[in-house]
């Protein structure tokens, strides 16, 4: 029973050399998705422009709370949004401050609670690059995400449909108003359903529209459709449909959507993403997900998760890593965090003629971490007797861990980058110790 613990302190001894290495970046708490993003594409009331919603939600985990007048406490922080166009020249921009305030210290450290907050930008047509920063203003901590997109013109004279919006929640005032609650990419907690909303444009009566709504997964299988008509409301209006939780597992989905009024028709493509609480932050595959372990779990543990049914494999992958959760009771995995994090480093960093995870360099990081220091020989040509052999290589390196008393040689022999370990026995007596 004391295995889970044995090897949890084992791979964070190793995962402490982040702080260490010199040649390799480490792996740092801002390659996560630390605040949630969402933006949307939709017409603009400004002639010849197009409208771009940026939503943002900040769990309050990620603030820093200090106590205030009362009870209560009080957080703040600046969120910045820069747009620049093609030619790298900003096109908008603002900064505006939130002020987060809690009756309780409990309230403070929860990841399912957030604030949210929005913007939107007036601009034409064309491709952008977007950059959002929030920033603690105690901390001065600041978490940045950067994306490209391209914003769509809504011609007057033809059908045509915003971006979805994706919510947790949609409600239509009496008066025909509708309010959205903004789902923005968090985990969903409990089965339900998630919303859409979108519009459907056009200056011309055209008559009730019929939409066509269909999801697909990954392996574009098709999860979902439905097909139903609209009355038209005025030159925008508003559709909103609603798909079951539990038809849409952990992972990648596209919507289709066709709308069609007389002779016209439009059409959207949008890929979205279900995260279910408890997974990791890192990754939207959960068959890819179940693959990665094969570095730690045993042939019967890897054999229990995937012999599971498909509607019962991501609890089954859950209980393995709950196993070997250190803060048992908690929200979070810090364990499956790390090891996932350092998935997606490799996957980064060491993709070449495979997936950077399924690499030599990928399998050792996964591991051990980065190393303490890294020897590097990008010659087109060189000999290595001292590592085992004598043969013709392109490029080698070598990857130190001084407090493991370590070190691995990694050859490339093509010049494709595909560098394989040459000393695999330095791993042997760890196996025992990551293997569950």
């Amino acid at each position: 029973m004391f295995k889970p613990l044995r090897w949890f302190a084992a791979f964070w001894v190793y995962a402490s050399l982040v702080h260490a290495q010199v040649e390799i970046p480490p792996v740092v708490q801002e390659d996560l998705p630390n605040y949630y993003l969402d933006m949307v594409n939709v017409r603009s009331e400004k002639p010849n422009h197009s409208r771009l919603d940026v939503y943002v939600k900040v769990p309050y985990d990620e603030l820093q709370f200090l106590k205030a007048p009362g009870d209560s406490f009080r957080a703040k922080y600046e969120v910045t949004v820069v747009v620049f166009d093609e030619d790298d020249f900003q096109a908008d921009g603002r900064s505006w401050q939130r002020t987060v305030t809690v009756g309780s210290f409990a309230e403070t450290t929860l990841r399912t609670r957030y604030d949210f907050t929005r913007t939107s930008f007036d601009l034409v047509p064309g491709t952008y690059r977007v950059t959002v920063g929030v920033m603690d203003l105690d901390t001065r901590k600041t978490l940045t995400q950067k994306t490209k997109l391209k914003l769509r013109s809504f011609d007057p004279e033809k059908l045509s449909l915003s971006d979805v919006l994706f919510a947790d929640s949609v409600h239509v005032a009496p008066g025909g108003e509708i309010k959205a609650f903004p789902h923005v990419n968090t985990p969903r907690r409990r089965a339900g359903s998630l919303y859409g909303l979108f519009y459907v444009y056009s200056e011309k009566d055209l008559g009730p529209y019929s939409i066509r709504l269909i999801i697909r997964n990954a392996k574009r299988k098709k999860v979902f459709q439905d097909t139903r008509r609209f009355p038209r409301v005025g030159s925008a209006t508003p559709i909103v449909f609603a798909v079951p939780d539990s038809q849409l597992s952990h992972g990648q989905y596209v919507l289709q959507i066709e709308a069609k009024a007389k002779k016209q028709k439009a059409k959207l493509e949008s890929r979205f993403v279900i995260h279910w609480q408890g997974m990791p932050v890192t990754t939207t595959d959960l068959e890819k997900a179940i693959q990665q372990l094969q570095y730690i779990a045993r042939g019967k543990a890897m054999k229990k998760i995937k012999k599971a049914r498909p509607e019962d494999q991501m609890q089954a992958f859950l209980d393995f890593w709950k196993r070997l959760d250190p803060t048992p009771g908690t929200e979070r995995n810090e364990l499956m965090e790390e090891y996932y994090r350092r998935v997606q480093y490799a996957n980064e960093h060491f993709s070449g003629m495979r997936e950077g995870w399924r690499t030599d360099m990928g399998m050792v990081y996964i591991l051990l971490g980065p190393p303490s220091d890294v020897e590097r020989n990008p010659m087109t040509r060189s000999y290595m007797p001292s590592f085992f052999s004598e043969r013709p290589i392109k490029a080698w390196e070598v990857w130190h861990y001084y407090d493991l008393n370590r070190y691995f040689i990694f050859v490339d022999e093509n010049g494709f980058g595909d560098f394989r370990l040459e000393n695999p026995q330095a791993l042997d007596d760890l196996y025992s110790i990551f293997r569950y």
